[in-house]
């Protein structure tokens, strides 16, 4: 990362404090716990007191820990102050949404005005408290809320802070000091660079970095160009983690599927899927996943039309035609291409792995690492707790391993006699049969409705070992059930019943 200097940026403009109501800025920071937003205000409260400004300040944390909404409030004046911490109602002049989620809520967007306030917006997907304990909860879109919550003030400055921070210091924690300078250089802090940069002195922590972070934020606004270069340099080293499909691939998805021809995101996501399993397994993994799924098209399409208008009771998302294929996809993949120990050994020796770690921490890095693994086979002898595999040597081993996946599922494969492999092939068979069974007979939107929920229970089957078996036999029950009904009601279904 090239290290900025103070001269490097131009200097900002400061807001007048005498041309305010109340010769009072108001400043409120939303975010959500644990991430920097009451350091941020105490580090802007510090800096406005070192050039001499009066300052109230205002926290509502609640009861909120890491992953909690998180408010704090700042008043800023020339003028001792006589008023509340809390800026009041379209009284604010700035406002940190440091978090989408957080930054829409409307205790964050009362205080907003489309006449005064300059909005600085994170368009960052980042996890409130809910979304890591519920893995199920929605996540919304981050650029979609930064525009909606831009849309309540006069002006809006809004970047993906987490991004950068990571791009540029090799870490997202720095995200709020980036904010920061955004804020600042746009001419929207009434407080010099200088007592800023010092305020960060004395909190003291990470100084350094949380400088370069308030820098690079303000560099966002002098120069964009510069930090969107950063931010593509970063992508592209990164580019190993996304997944792409052959293109071969892609045009092969889409002439087995034509029906999905205006579907673009949802053939490449199948493309992705299918070149994924023939590496994960075989060709003939690839072809039988995609035989499901053009049943699965068929199905929907006939389904649809058969129902006509009745269709419309359909409860899935409105914005896809194919809803229920698309989480037939995603779930037909995810339980086909379990991790396994052939697969866990793929993975630790691809070639994609070692040359990022060779380009981030330099070419010997790779020699360096060591596996840190705790099969079943081992946890099956009492082995209680992780094995540490040296790359050097156990990276020939780990080859072997994964060259042996095809004896995967056969009387050969002496790790699919554990309990889970066990459970993984009879899920993988129960959800394929069901969910096209529920589908291909479906006569009414309550049917077709009841598919899709069942495609989407594969997304609730997570873990590893004791929490996959439970996860696991909960959806099988659930999917032996559904089958039962159908058996049960046979004449309310078009479909033939497999065995």
């Amino acid at each position: 990362m090239p290290t900025l200097q103070l001269a490097d940026l131009p200097r900002p403009a400061m807001p007048d404090l005498h041309a305010v109501a109340d010769e009072t800025w108001n400043v409120r920071v939303s975010g959500v716990g644990g991430t920097g937003v009451l350091t941020l205000a105490a580090v802007l409260a510090t800096a406005a007191q070192l050039d001499g400004r009066y300052v109230r300040g205002n926290d509502m944390t609640g009861l909120a820990q890491k992953g909690g909404s998180v408010i704090s409030d700042l008043r800023i004046s020339a003028l001792p102050l006589d008023l509340p911490g809390a800026v009041p109602t379209c009284g604010a002049d700035l406002l940190f949404a440091l978090d989408g989620v957080t930054g829409a809520e409307e205790n964050t967007l009362k205080v907003c005005s489309g006449e005064r306030t300059t909005a600085v917006v994170s368009s960052s997907n980042s996890p409130t408290g809910r979304m890591v304990t519920n893995v199920t909860a929605h996540r919304p879109d981050g650029v979609q809320l930064a525009e909606a919550i831009a849309e309540s003030a006069h002006r809006k400055v809004v970047t993906d802070a987490m991004l950068v921070s990571q791009a540029v210091l090799g870490a997202t924690t720095y995200q709020t000091m980036v904010a920061l300078g955004m804020a600042l250089q746009a001419g929207a802090v009434p407080v010099s660079v200088d007592a800023i940069e010092r305020a960060l002195k004395a909190n003291g922590k990470s100084v350094d970095k949380n400088i370069q972070a308030l820098r690079w934020g303000r560099m966002i606004i002098a120069e964009p160009q510069r930090v969107e270069q950063l931010v593509e340099q970063y992508r592209s080293q990164q580019d190993f983690l996304t997944v792409r499909a052959r293109p071969a691939t892609v045009r092969h998805v889409a002439g087995q599927l034509p029906a999905l021809s205006e579907e673009h995101a949802l053939i490449e996501t199948i493309a992705v899927n299918v070149d994924e399993l023939e590496r994960w397994g075989s060709k003939a993994d690839a072809l039988r996943y995609l035989t499901a799924l053009s049943r699965m098209v068929r199905a929907e399409v006939r389904g649809k039309d058969r129902m006509g208008a009745g269709a419309e009771g359909f409860a899935a998302p409105s914005g896809s035609r194919f809803a229920l294929t698309g989480a037939f996809a995603q779930g037909l993949f995810k339980l086909m291409a379990y991790k396994d120990e052939y697969e866990v050994a793929r993975l630790a020796t691809d070639e994609g792995f070692e040359n990022y770690v060779a380009g981030e921490f330099g070419p010997e890095a790779a020699d360096t690492l060591t596996f840190k693994l705790h099969p079943p086979v081992l946890r099956a002898l009492g082995m209680e707790k992780k094995v540490d595999l040296p790359r050097r040597w156990a990276g020939p081993m780990l080859k072997g391993l994964a060259k042996m996946k095809p004896l995967r599922g056969t009387k050969w494969d002496v790790f699919g006699y554990a309990q889970v492999r066990r459970l993984e092939r009879e899920l993988r068979d129960e959800y394929e049969k069901t969910v096209l069974t529920l589908a291909e007979g479906a006569q009414s939107a309550a049917q077709l409705e009841r598919a899709y929920q069942l495609a989407l229970g594969a997304d609730d089957v997570r873990g590893y070992e004791e929490l996959k078996l439970t996860s696991g036999r909960a959806l099988l029950e659930e999917l032996v059930a559904a089958r039962g009904e159908v058996e049960n009601h046979a004449d309310e279904f078009g479909a033939e019943i497999p065995n």
